[in-house]
Parts: C-alpha cells; sequence; structure tokens
C-alpha cells in the first residue's frame, strides 16, 4: 500500500521528537584537562547530537585565566589522546621530551642513572596554550564560560545544577548526568562525598616560573629551553625543576619546605606571615633569588635567567603550597549520575609530573565507557560507573603513593639527603617502589 505524503510527514515529525528525547544530557563542571577531554571523548565516541548534548561549565573567562607554567604530557595520556584521533592536534603546541636527569648542586655533577623517556609519548606543553588547543578541538560542546557552581541537588531522575553567571544572575541547569572535573576544591567532592572530602597540606611549596629566552641568549640557555632533556637539580635545602618547552622557554620548578620558607623570608626581611601574593616585586626577586642561589647549575643559570623576567606580578610567576587529597575509592553518588574524575577525585601533588596525564587518562576513558551505554538502547550507567571505577581506583592509589614518595624523597628535608630518588620517576607499579626504598635506605 502507497504511504501518501501527509502520511510520512506525521511520521518524520514523530521520529524527530523520539530522537530528541533520547539525547542523554551530560554536565560536566570544569575546562581544565579532566573536563576538556571528557567533552571530547564524548564528541568523538558519540558521533551525532541525537544521541549525547554536553554542557561544560567553567568559572574562568577563558583558559588564559587558568594558573600555572606547564603540563608534562605522559605516554598513557598521548595514547588516550592518540586513540581520540586528536594527539597531533592537541599537542601541537608543545616539545617533545626524551629525558629526564637528575643534577647534584653540591658535587656540580650528574647523578650517574636518569629516565630515558619516548619523545613520541611525552611532550611539556605551556598549561594555557595545552588548554586553548583543546578548547579549539570541541565541535559540538556548549561552553558556559565565567559560571559560578553554586549548589547541585541529584535526584534518581535528573540532576539540578545552580550556576552563577558573568552578569551576577542565577541559573538553573538540568541533566541527566553531571561529571565533576572541578578541581581539588570540588563542590561536588564537598557536598556528596564528605566522607573522603580529605585534604593535606603536605608541607612545602613550589616557586614555579616560565622563562622566555631571547633570541641572543648564549647557548645554554637555549639548549635547557629547546632540547628536551628535563632536569631535576638538588640543592642545600631546595630542588629544582627545569622543564624545555621549546620556542626558547623553559618552566623552572623551586620546591622548598616549610622550614626553608620561614628561613627564606627572615632572610629576605620579609613579615612571616606575608603570603606570596602579599609580597611586592623587590621581595618576588629577593626570594627567587635565595631559592636559586642554593640548586646552582650551569654557572648559575636559574639566578641569571632572572634578568628577562618583565614583570614579577605575573600569572607566568606563582608560589604553589603543596597540597593533596585521599583518593576516592567510589566516586560516584548513589543514583549513579554524578561523578568525579581528574583532582576532584584524586588531586597529587606534581612531584611525579603526572596529575595532568591521569585526567586526561581519566576522562578518556570515562568518555569511552559512557558513550558505550548511551549507544545502546537501555543504557546502564551503573555498570559503566562500576566498571570505571574498578579500573580506574587502584591505578590513582598507586600514583598517589608515588607522587607522595616523591616528596618525601626529593623536596621535604633535603638537608638531610645525600641524592635525589629516581624510584617515583620509575614506570611499574610494583618496580618503583623496590628502587624507592634501596634509594631511602643509602639517602
Amino acid at each position: 500500500m502507497a504511504i501518501s505524503t501527509k502520511t510520512l510527514l506525521p511520521i518524520f515529525v514523530i521520529q524527530k521528537l523520539n530522537s530528541e528525547k533520547m539525547a542523554i544530557k551530560i554536565g560536566i563542571i570544569g575546562a581544565g584537562p579532566a573536563g576538556l577531554v571528557t567533552a571530547l571523548a564524548l564528541e568523538a565516541y558519540c558521533k551525532t547530537d541525537q544521541t549525547v548534548e554536553i554542557t561544560l561549565m567553567d568559572k574562568n573567562q577563558s583558559a588564559m585565566d587558568y594558573p600555572g607554567v606547564e603540563y608534562g604530557i605522559q605516554t598513557r595520556a598521548c595514547l588516550s589522546l592518540q586513540r581520540m584521533g586528536i594527539k597531533e592536534e592537541a599537542l601541537a603546541c608543545g616539545l617533545p621530551a626524551f629525558r629526564i636527569s637528575f643534577f647534584n648542586a653540591r658535587t656540580n655533577k650528574k647523578q650517574k642513572f636518569g629516565v630515558t623517556i619516548d619523545p613520541n609519548l611525552t611532550v611539556n606543553v605551556i598549561r594555557q596554550e595545552f588548554l586553548g588547543e583543546l578548547t579549539n578541538l570541541l565541535s559540538r560542546t556548549k561552553i558556559h564560560r565565567q559560571c559560578n557552581v553554586k549548589s547541585i541537588q541529584a535526584s534518581p531522575e535528573k540532576v539540578n545544577v545552580l550556576c552563577e553567571d558573568k552578569n551576577g544572575q542565577d541559573e538553573s541547569l538540568a541533566f541527566d548526568m553531571l561529571i565533576s572535573a572541578d578541581g581539588i576544591g570540588s563542590i561536588v567532592r564537598k557536598d556528596y562525598f564528605k566522607n573522603e572530602n580529605y585534604i593535606h597540606n603536605r608541607g612545602f611549596y613550589c616557586l614555579y616560573m616560565l622563562i622566555n629566552i631571547p633570541n641572543d641568549a648564549p647557548k645554554e640557555f637555549k639548549e635547557a629551553a629547546n632540547t628536551g632533556e628535563c632536569m631535576i637539580v638538588l640543592g642545600k635545602t631546595t630542588t629544582a625543576t627545569l622543564f624545555p618547552m621549546g620556542k626558547n622557554r623553559f618552566a623552572v620548578g623551586v620546591g622548598f619546605d616549610d622550614q626553608v620558607q620561614a628561613e627564606i623570608w627572615n632572610v629576605a626581611g620579609i613579615n612571616p606571615n606575608l603570603t606570596w601574593v602579599e609580597l611586592d616585586v623587590s621581595q618576588k626577586q629577593k626570594v627567587a633569588e635565595l631559592l636559586a642561589s642554593d640548586c646552582t647549575f650551569q654557572n648559575d643559570m636559574l639566578t641569571k635567567c632572572f634578568q628577562w623576567v618583565p614583570d614579577w606580578n605575573s600569572y607566568k610567576i606563582y608560589l604553589w603550597k603543596m597540597r593533596d587529597s585521599d583518593v576516592a575509592t567510589r566516586p560516584y553518588n548513589e543514583y549513579h549520575n554524578v561523578i568525579m574524575i581528574g583532582d576532584a577525585a584524586h588531586a597529587i601533588m606534581p612531584t611525579i609530573g603526572m596529575g595532568a596525564s591521569l585526567a586526561i587518562e581519566d576522562a578518556e576513558m570515562l568518555g569511552r565507557q559512557l558513550s558505550t551505554q548511551i549507544l545502546k538502547e537501555k543504557p546502564d550507567f551503573k555498570a559503566a560507573f562500576q566498571q570505571y571505577s574498578s579500573e580506574r581506583v587502584p591505578v590513582w592509589i598507586d600514583l598517589m603513593e608515588r607522587a607522595r614518595a616523591g616528596a618525601k624523597l626529593n623536596f621535604v628535608g633535603i638537608r638531610n639527603k645525600s641524592r635525589l630518588s629516581i624510584g617515583p620517576q620509575l614506570p611499574g607499579r610494583f618496580f618503583w617502589k623496590i628502587v624507592a626504598k634501596v634509594e631511602e635506605w643509602i639517602g
């Protein structure tokens, strides 16, 4: 029997309405690596808007508002980006790294052993540039910038999010699922996972700086900026890290514990109660020079590079108080419609350089597993969350232990150490522990 045009039109309309009703609405809080890669993974694995609608909420105006200077995108994160088909584009702004070397400023020599890494799967990127590249790769995600999440109410049917927009007006958004990628101060973790909301002060600081080297700079500075060899330097009371970033730029981090911080402030004649942001330009420069002089490297390179710092109040220079949070062993709520990833679930210290990489791997895996369920006629998100947690939590716990061991061995109480430990930097869930224990006994 022939079907008339009049009959086809209502069928088409009904099919369109049904397809729209089937779209799963997913909200993501936070446009850092975890949030952006989650959105990109959902876009990659759910090919059309008829399956999923993604909304990203972020408190910042743009990627440039994110503090910090560098990420080390390591092997498993690179493989995650590769599975999504965006590795080359996402990391185009970075510099491949091939080695982590350890230098003892007390003897002015490199330590015998270093860690060789695959430059095809290890890339140093400037944080703001990397987040900008990820943002530009989004195609179907709605982004709400300058959106401050005030509260979350989850029920078996929906997750309601109350936000304040850039004009100070309240806005209510409803989702089928909410992904919390909003960092160590996550509102989701504070409100829904109170029993696991443990944030620890780890007893040391890190002064991070991004240095731009002029074209006429001496050869050693250009090599430090462009060759791909990362350096960790043991000083008398501090530990310095140098990360080449390419394009005549390198990132410097100087770690020092609470006791050294008090001594530095005293020598510089600074009120001990003043924080970094409260210091004036001359005080900030004095602190940086005192720290750099403690871990001299290649003819006082760290101190000499300060001549190229145009603004000591720049976002490219900041003091980071080292904290971490315990791993959320069950990072989802009872209704299986709210889940935490990245630093919201496991904020680790940067002592092994795995924070961003871990967040990227979290995000890609979650996006992939959710997409498998979304594409089914009857999605089972409980099964997806349980599988995700069973696979990720052991990884989180292992890397958290490595980061804490790295702090203990290489950044706190440096006066009592004779050498730097490579153990926490080594791959392998058990091998690194053996090496670290031996090094702790020796050192």
